[in-house]
């Protein structure tokens, strides 16, 4: 909107230029009292209505001021050149401003786009140089459209920007349900601190989020997508808004589940390290099980 809005205040100024000079040159034939040789006289514009008069200067300011030709014929008289000088100088000088002011819009629209065109263009080299077998493109690919879906931004960078009671209420629009059903009635104020060290990432359909035996470092929740979690032998699906992995904060221990995506997913996660150093600020809550667990996956 405020491009568009900049262009048509671009196109207004150029037809209000157009407009002084049309009308400063009949003025300067005015002036003159309509010299015989003046492109007035000898279009016999003198007695016309007044619209007929505008058109023609109109068309002569415009083929002046953008070089096409003289209008009218040659200039006839010092006056008319220096005019005709004076209006070619002030189109020059106009087309080049409204071309640079087209190619500024054009550099700033959609950048988002862009600049997600450009990384899906540096990953398609990447995966040449490196020669990615052509089985995996696919998924790479798609997790970079799924994550982005088209629009490049830094969303880490972009929360960091932000002052910490707006950050905050962001991180309550987009996760604090998640939180409050894993965490249930513990302090508000812990849930509040939690938010601020919860962190973002994807995964692609069939990505496997934890595997047995691999130390339980991350707690997880489901934003969007569902995964299905096989412990001793039994599988579960999970869907938004469940949680998963949340042995890692109650101990140091390794998983014996497995979790695999079976959709596009957007989780949540809550690293051992951020939780513990929010723990640290509310002794009070020490050693108790603060979030109810789906297995016992220990």
């Amino acid at each position: 909107m405020k491009s568009a809005l900049e262009l048509a205040y671009t196109v207004f100024g150029i037809f209000l230029i157009c407009h002084w000079n049309s009308c400063f040159q009949f003025m300067l034939v005015t002036l003159m009292d309509y010299p015989a040789n003046s492109w007035v006289t000898l279009k016999g514009l003198k007695d016309k209505p007044i619209h007929i008069q505008y058109t023609h200067a109109m068309f002569r300011s415009l083929c002046h001021m953008m070089t096409l030709n003289y209008g009218s014929g040659v200039p006839k008289g010092m006056s008319e050149l220096w005019m005709m000088i004076t209006s070619i100088t002030v189109g020059t000088v106009l087309y080049a401003l409204v071309l640079a002011k087209i190619t500024a819009l054009i550099a700033t629209f959609n950048t988002s786009q862009r600049a997600f065109e450009d990384r899906h263009n540096e990953l398609k080299v990447f995966v040449r140089h490196k020669q990615v077998p052509e089985g995996l493109l696919p998924r790479v690919f798609g997790h970079m459209e799924n994550c982005y879906q088209g629009k490049w931004f830094n969303e880490k960078a972009i929360l960091d920007e932000l002052s910490e009671p707006l950050k905050l209420e962001v991180m309550q629009h987009i996760c604090g349900g998640l939180l409050q059903r894993a965490f249930g009635d513990t302090e508000p104020l812990f849930l509040t601190e939690l938010l601020l060290v919860v962190e973002f990432t994807n995964a692609q359909v069939g990505d496997v989020v934890v595997r047995p035996g691999t130390t339980a470092d991350y707690m997880y929740f489901i934003d969007k997508g569902s995964v299905v979690v096989e412990h001793a032998g039994v599988e579960h699906t999970l869907m938004d808004g469940d949680y998963f992995g949340e042995i890692a904060l109650e101990k140091v221990s390794k998983h014996s589940i497995t979790a695999t995506t079976l959709t596009p997913c957007r989780l949540c996660t809550l690293s051992v390290n951020a939780y513990h150093a929010v723990l640290e600020n509310f002794p009070e809550l020490k050693g108790k099980c603060l979030v109810w667990p789906f297995f016992a996956d220990s």
